[in-house]
């Protein structure tokens, strides 16, 4: 649980800004300046400085390292998979029951609590001391996710949980989860307010955490690096035209994308709608901005390194 205050004060809530937190590291911040003329710099034009800063950031040990943990465990994963093809397994689409749950545990993880552990290098425990030992790869039987990183009180983790639903149909979707749930070790998430009656309050303070602004962007800048890796940047409206086509394609986080989209393009549809005043009117727009630029840089990433 992300404490009140410190949200107020955190880089990338709906705190003011100004064109002086230019060299702020945390590119929320960068997507709340959007608004101020920032980019209209003459000395260096902003998207040459993002690019700039991108190229820093990409020699991290941060990001080394998340991008070293994705491939170990999308290996397991692809293992696993490679022997349920194998030995003729059939697909959890339409059938999950607890019989077939124990089999699956039985013949492919045969381990108790259906996990396998990861064996993690100490180069990847070293940037990121909050990863216990041991840490499992979990397959637990009521996932309602698609995947999800279990964070302890202290701030720990000891386990990632992966939801077999759609796992031998649509692997592609695990390998965008997998880069969303990952990047939480670096940037802290959050949850829906499930106390709030008003359906977007309920979801507005969880999609537009900074955590979860940072984790969905890698998500879908993924996603895109993989239907179009010709392309040099993403572009955000190819991106759309490509989702109202068909949302089905981008499984159960579809929703989410398309609620970005409403914050800023159906932002006075969503006003009328839940009675919102001002100040949460100005979040949504801030929340979408910051969704869009945090996107186009996460696709440099991917662009640049190729997970």
């Amino acid at each position: 649980m992300t404490n009140p205050k410190k949200y107020d004060e955190e880089v990338g809530s709906f705190s003011i800004v100004s064109c002086r937190d230019r060299r702020n590291p945390n590119f929320q911040v960068w997507g709340a300046m959007s608004d101020l003329g920032c980019r209209k710099k003459k000395i260096k034009g902003f998207k040459e400085w993002v690019i700039e800063r991108m190229n820093e950031e990409l020699d991290s040990e941060q990001n080394q390292a998340i991008k070293k943990l994705y491939i170990i465990i999308r290996n397991m994963l692809n293992d696993l998979r490679a022997q349920m093809i194998k030995s003729g397994h059939k697909d959890f689409d339409h059938d999950l029951g607890p019989g077939q749950w124990v089999k699956f545990c039985m013949d492919f993880v045969k381990k108790p609590g259906c996990g396998i552990e990861v064996q993690i290098p100490e180069e990847i425990r070293r940037v990121f001391p909050n990863i216990r030992t041991p840490f499992y790869l979990r397959f637990p039987y009521e996932e309602e996710e698609v995947g999800g990183l279990s964070l302890n009180p202290d701030g720990t983790t000891n386990e990632l949980r992966v939801n077999l639903k759609h796992f031998m149909s649509d692997f592609e979707q695990y390998k965008n989860v997998l880069q969303h749930e990952l990047q939480h070790i670096v940037d802290k998430g959050t949850s829906p307010d499930y106390t709030q009656n008003n359906l977007l309050l309920r979801y507005l303070g969880y999609m537009c955490h900074p955590g979860e602004i940072a984790a969905y962007a890698k998500e879908f800048a993924r996603r895109y690096y993989k239907l179009f890796p010709q392309d040099k940047e993403l572009d955000f409206e190819k991106l759309k035209s490509y989702f109202f086509q068909d949302q089905s394609k981008f499984g159960p986080t579809g929703t989410i994308l398309a609620n970005y989209i409403k914050f800023g393009e159906r932002t006075e549809d969503l006003v009328g709608k839940y009675k919102l005043d001002n100040k949460t009117k100005n979040e949504l727009k801030t929340c979408y901005d910051s969704f869009v630029f945090t996107l186009k840089r996460s696709f440099l990433y991917f662009k640049q390194t190729s997970p």
